[in-house]
Formats: structure tokens, sequence, C-alpha cells
């Protein structure tokens, strides 16, 4: 018969820890094989390690040491997991509804805004010939409403942009500049444009710009009003869940509260444990 090494204790000779301390030690790395489990944390979506800290806890907490009192710590600790989860899960559900219903507001208010400075822009275009001296900031207004509306017309750009840059020229000569200068600017461009959108006089082609930039603020305005009504219908299913979902996660909480407090009764009756059934919510806070 071999000798054993001098390292190793025949098993029928082991104790294990003796201390208190020592079989609390013990008691844990018996977490590594159950409590641990993949199966309880999702992979990619919760922190191993968060969940193994989490356990720990409940474990110390409970002071299990034997089989039976660690097979009944992995039941609790589990269902402790779970109801995290599912709480977590439904403030997300919330948290996602209420950003999009931002995001859906935030977006009305950049409608109402442009509304607002292509009124102004509307409103500059329509006054450029009616006095005989325009303003130098009315000028550049005006200039920017032309930019802002045939932006989206590719075969314009070459006129309006001439037709800008004159009018900033105007503007930066003078605080207060002559309708006949405005007039001759405005009179050039129309008579470039490629396509017949506007009049081929300056009188005609105010007119006519204007009266879009008037239409295109209508469009927007009713955008806005539309988009805002979204908002708020989002911002009310942010608070309200729908029936099935909310029936569901209802069902999940019961059933998992029902867990918790079966795996906490056996404890007791197998540890005579003075833990109340109540406390798992303290456990899972």
């Amino acid at each position: 018969m071999g000798l054993m090494p001098s390292n190793v204790v025949p098993f029928g000779r082991s104790t294990g820890p003796r201390t208190a301390a020592g079989k609390r030690r013990s008691s844990l790395n018996a977490l590594k094989s159950g409590l641990y489990s993949s199966t309880t944390v999702i992979r990619h979506v919760e922190s191993q390690d968060e969940y193994n800290s989490f356990a720990r806890g409940i474990v110390a907490d409970l002071d299990a040491s034997s089989p039976l009192e660690m097979a009944l710590a992995e039941r609790l600790c589990s269902a402790l997991w779970r109801g995290r989860r599912l709480r977590r899960f439904e403030t997300a559900r919330l948290s996602a509804a209420a950003d999009r219903a931002r995001i859906v507001e935030e977006t009305s208010e950049r409608y109402e805004g442009r509304a607002e400075e292509l009124t102004r822009q509307a409103t500059a275009v329509a006054a450029l010939l009616f006095k005989p001296a325009v303003d130098s900031h009315q000028l550049k207004e005006a200039a920017d409403g032309f930019s802002m509306l045939f932006e989206g017309v590719p075969e314009t750009h070459e006129a309006i942009y001439r037709l800008t840059d004159r009018l900033d020229e105007l503007a930066a000569s003078s605080t207060m500049v002559k309708k006949k200068s405005v007039a001759t600017a405005l009179g050039l461009c129309a008579r470039s444009m490629p396509i017949e959108c506007c009049g081929r006089t300056a009188t005609s082609f105010v007119s006519d710009t204007a009266s879009m930039m008037r239409a295109a603020t209508a469009k927007i305005r009713a955008m806005s009003v539309s988009t805002k009504s979204k908002s708020e219908e989002r911002a009310t299913d942010a608070l309200m869940l729908s029936y099935g979902e909310s029936k569901r996660l209802e069902d999940a909480e019961r059933r998992i509260d029902r867990q918790v407090s079966s795996a906490l009764a056996d404890i007791e009756r197998a540890r005579g444990l003075n833990i109340p059934i109540a406390r798992h919510r303290e456990l899972n806070a």
C-alpha cells in the first residue's frame, strides 16, 4: 500500500471548519455552484458580480450554513433578484415612454420656433417695397427668409445666393437702405429665377415670396399642433402601462412575492429563525 502525501488529509478524519466564523465562510463557498448560477442572472443585461454581492448579503443575514439552509437561501435570493429585475423593468419602461414624450415635445417646440421665425421673415419680405427706405435689420431678416424658403429648391440657389449677398451688402452699407437699390436687386433675382415659382418683377416677386412664406408657416404650425398632441399622448403613456402589460407585471409581482414568502417560511420552519414574512420587502429594497 503506497504512502499518502503528507499534505492530504483522509476524508474520514476531516471535520471541516469548527468555529462559527469558519462555518460562515465555508457556507459562502457553497454559493459558487447554485446560487451564482448564470441562469439566475441574464447575461449582457445584469451583472454577475452585482448578483454575487447581493446574494452574499442575503446569506450572511440569514447565517445559512447547512445544505438545506443553503438550498432555501438560493430560492430566496433568486426570487428577490427577480423581484428587483421586475421593478427595474417597470422603471425602464416608464422612463423610455417619458423620453419618447420629451423628444416629441422638443420637436413640437422646434416647429413652433421655426414658424415664428418664418412669420417674422415673411413680414420683413412683404414690407421691402412699402417704404422709401428699408431698415438694415429688416433687410437681413428678409435675406434669411429668401434663403430658408428656397433652400430645398437647388435650381434657384444661384439666383437666391446673388440676391442675399446683395441684400447683405446693402444692409452693411447703411442703417437705412433706399427702396430703389432694394428693388433693383429684387428685380434682377426675379428675372434670373429658372423656374416659374413667382413673378418676374420686383413687386410680384416680393408678393409671391411673402405668400409662399405664409403658406409654409401655416403648414409648420399645423405640424407643431399635431406633434404637440402626440406629445401629450406620449406623456399619458409614460404614466400608464397598457392593461395587458400592467396585468402581466402585477401577476409576476404576486408570483415573486409568493415565492419569497414561501422561501422565508421554509427557512423559519427549518431554522426557527425569527424573520417575519414581510421582511422580504426590506431584503429586496
